[in-house]
């Protein structure tokens, strides 16, 4: 019977020490998850910022009606970069 009992003891032991450990172990992963999740959102922030950073520099003289003297916005040839002639 004492033995029984020890066999008992041990068994309910290890049982709470398992679930303890699948306690701390969803701890830490919650952590883990939640530090991702923050990195996450700190790059998504971060290219945002960039974004509208690159967007301030837009210069919206450039938006306007094209010249009808030029070829346009894209009166520049594609290999050598310089200005083509109308017509």
């Amino acid at each position: 019977m004492h033995y029984e009992n020890q066999s008992t003891l041990f068994i309910r032991m290890l049982t709470e020490a398992y679930e303890a450990h699948l306690s701390r172990r969803a701890s830490e992963l919650s952590h883990q998850h939640k530090a991702s999740a923050v990195r996450f959102q700190n790059r998504q922030i971060s290219t945002l910022n960039e974004f509208l950073r690159g967007m301030d520099l837009l210069d919206t003289d450039h938006l306007t009606a094209p010249d009808p003297q030029t070829n346009g916005p894209d009166d520049r040839d594609q290999q050598t970069g310089l200005r083509m002639q109308p017509g």
